[in-house]
């Protein structure tokens, strides 16, 4: 995982051309997808997590996060990507914003600030449908990624009860 510093905070960040986006590339096991910048809090290593009995595999827990207790969701196995290791203290959460609702993510890296141009971002009508949790493809350097929808992420209620969801296993930080 990269070092995150102080000054890469949102409030701290300096503000990209009015033309361009920033976004933060995160690995999902082999997998690269990207988070526009807006919606990030901060990046932190993975901290002990209160279990959620009853929940979905991909809630993992919930943080303290500034004396607020916010759901941590593993974004691969939201995705369906099963975890290829163990969770342990160097694991990247990114904790996301969006309006009053924050929302916790586990990922499996994450990579150094992009900022891209709007014609590297390319939406496409397969987003716009059923609610899709992507927004667009975005054109890096050297390859395409896709990018996450965060207004309708962080919409997503992941602690709701449903009886369809399976039981959560214990996770544990090691």
């Amino acid at each position: 995982m990269q070092e995150n510093h102080p000054d890469e905070t949102s409030e701290n960040r300096q503000a990209p051309s009015v033309s361009t986006r920033q976004i933060l590339p995160i690995y999902l096991q082999k997998n690269q997808y990207a988070i526009d910048l807006i919606f990030v809090e901060c990046v932190l290593p993975l901290t002990a997590l209160q279990p959620v009995a009853n929940s979905a595999d991909y809630l993992i827990g919930l943080m303290d996060y500034r004396g607020k207790s916010i759901p941590v969701i593993d974004l691969g196995l939201w995705l369906g990507i099963k975890p290829a290791e163990p969770y342990n203290l160097d694991t990247p959460v990114i904790v996301c914003k969006s309006g009053q609702k924050q929302t916790a993510f586990v990922v499996s890296d994450v990579m150094q600030v992009e900022v891209v141009d709007p014609d590297a971002i390319k939406t496409q009508s397969t987003f716009e449908e059923n609610n899709a949790h992507f927004e667009a493809n975005v054109n890096l350097k050297s390859h395409k990624v896709l990018l996450f929808d965060m207004k309708h992420v962080l919409s997503i209620d992941f602690i709701a009860k449903d009886s369809n969801i399976p039981t959560a296993t214990s996770s544990s930080v090691t």
